[in-house]
């Protein structure tokens, strides 16, 4: 299988990414070393240097369980397009899970690294 040819986003690429979709891949280490992966919604805040997701959750489970026990995340966002595909990678950690009175939580993710590549579809 030949290597997909790509490309480096800039900065500009990477948070119309960011601001375009709503939704990401969260990748996380359970207590026993298991990774998982799940589909989530996110909201970006973005405040002077620091980037937030806030990202909701039901509060229990999985999930809930393994960000309990290790906080680094990694977050993955998709934006398809005519021949190519944007991909985004945030690496962060969970700040803080505050409890909503309607149940669940909300997740709040630094994040502390985020890049960006364009993927091209190879010539048929």
């Amino acid at each position: 299988m030949a290597a997909r040819a790509w490309q480096s986003l800039n900065f500009i690429q990477v948070f119309d990414v960011l601001r375009e979709q709503t939704v990401c891949r969260m990748a996380v280490t359970e207590a026993d070393g298991q990774p998982w992966c799940v589909p989530m919604e996110y909201q970006m805040e973005v405040a002077g240097q620091e980037v937030i997701f806030h990202m909701g959750s039901r509060g229990e489970g999985r999930l809930a369980e393994a960000v309990e026990t290790n906080y680094a995340v990694c977050l993955e966002v998709e934006r398809p397009g005519c021949g190519w595909l944007d991909t985004v990678i945030i690496t962060g950690r969970v700040a803080a899970i505050i409890s909503v009175e309607s149940g669940g939580a909300v997740l709040l993710i630094h994040a502390e690294e985020i890049s960006g590549r364009r993927y091209f579809t190879p010539d048929g």
